[in-house]
């Protein structure tokens, strides 16, 4: 098991999403703040459609 602070992350970002005729469109933009060696640093995010 391992410690919380080995694994927490902090990011900061910004989203937007808006309503087009085929669906929600949202599109995010984040910045890791203390990202490790081997962590998946996605910085943009798409997507179209609703969430369940």
């Amino acid at each position: 098991r391992k410690n919380l602070d080995e694994i927490k992350r902090m990011s900061t970002g910004i989203g937007i999403e808006w309503i087009t005729p085929i669906g929600p469109l949202q599109l995010v933009f984040a910045k890791p703040l203390n990202d490790k060696k081997g962590d998946d640093t996605n910085s943009f995010e798409f997507n179209l459609g609703t969430r369940f």
